[in-house]
């Protein structure tokens, strides 16, 4: 996802006069003040820097923000932006580009040289849904008609419908003239099309013949992680495959030669991080160790309680590229996702 994002500073100077008055605050401290303007795509952040240490170095006011709590773990926020001030005050993240109805949690964070301090406990806060709940009134009026079926009230039902029988009969008779060539025409292309198909019908039971030979000729389909809730089904080159998972990362043991076709997995929705999962494939099937080197399978996902298509996508983990994060599933427990994806 990417995001825009925009920054306005507003901050307030402190006079000699105030810091005779109550003294220079000499400790690193930030806080966030508020969270407002939610919307169904956006919301305003107020991040306020309370203090320096005073070393004459500007401070780098950070936010964090993300579908998951990642408290001082810096490298685990999914989305974060900062601002260099040297001055003390309230500072407004404009966050864009979220997604509707989902529930985000944000931290601040302040650095001066090397010393950094975090805000208190994590703020949280829900955007608004996409959907419309405005009703458009309509008003309901009665329509007459005769034992013919004519239209007699009320009396200008035609008009102002914007259709005149005689008019309208004779551009009817011009349309089904029309429409009569385009069948002919239709009836030709569907005769095609009929060519075709058998040709494609042939073409697939010729693939289907060679996919009999490759299973025939080593391939295998077994489970490589039995788990009642997590099981991964593998269709690969050989056996030996296995998968372990902790939390939300499945670590897959691929031995050197091995190659995986496809794969399918059960996901329970209670052990998702925010609704995504993560896939480390190692090196020896799958050279995950860059953005430009990744192998990224091609997923489909479905609930398994409703039969209901769920949109995933799966793509590089921006913090670590040797993963492969795959999003958009829920995390509701006992809500078991079907997912594929093929390599």
């Amino acid at each position: 996802m990417k995001n825009m994002i925009k920054i306005c500073l507003a901050a307030f100077l402190i006079s000699f006069a105030a810091k005779e008055a109550f003294g220079t605050v000499t400790n690193l401290s930030v806080n966030i003040d508020s969270v407002t303007g939610v919307t169904a795509t956006a919301v305003y952040v107020n991040l306020n820097l309370t203090g320096t240490n005073g070393t004459g170095s500007n401070v780098t006011a950070r936010l964090f923000w993300g579908r998951a709590d990642n408290a001082t773990n810096a490298g685990s926020w999914t989305y974060s932006n900062s601002v260099s001030t040297s001055v003390l005050g309230s500072i407004s993240f404009h966050i864009t580009n979220l997604l509707s109805g989902y529930k985000y949690y944000t931290k601040g964070q302040g650095t001066e040289t090397t010393n950094i301090v975090w805000s208190g406990a994590s703020s949280n806060f829900t955007t608004l849904s996409g959907y419309s709940t405005s009703v458009v009134p309509l008003g309901y009026h009665a329509v007459m008609v005769n034992s013919n079926g004519v239209v007699v009230a009320p009396s200008n039902f035609g008009t102002a419908n914007g259709f005149n029988a005689t008019s309208d009969v004779s551009a009817l008779v011009a349309y089904t003239n029309y429409a009569n060539g385009k069948f002919t025409t239709n009836d030709t292309n569907i005769s095609n099309i009929n060519i075709s198909v058998s040709a494609l019908t042939n073409s697939v039971s010729n693939t289907i013949d060679r996919v009999v030979v490759l299973e025939g000729a080593g391939s295998s389909r077994y489970f490589a992680r039995t788990n009642a809730s997590d099981t991964i089904e593998v269709f690969a080159t050989g056996t030996g495959i296995s998968v372990a998972r902790t939390n939300s990362t499945f670590y897959w043991s691929i031995p050197a030669g091995k190659h995986i076709y496809s794969y399918q997995q059960r996901v329970d929705g209670s052990y998702t991080d925010g609704g995504s999962i993560y896939h480390s494939f190692g090196t020896n099937d799958v050279n995950n160790t860059s953005a430009s080197t990744d192998w990224v399978p091609i997923p489909h996902c479905y609930r398994e309680d409703s039969l209901a298509n769920v949109p995933v996508t799966a793509r590089p983990y921006s913090v670590t590229p040797s993963l492969v994060v795959i999003s958009g599933m829920g995390t509701t427990p006992g809500v078991i996702y079907h997912l594929r994806g093929g390599m």
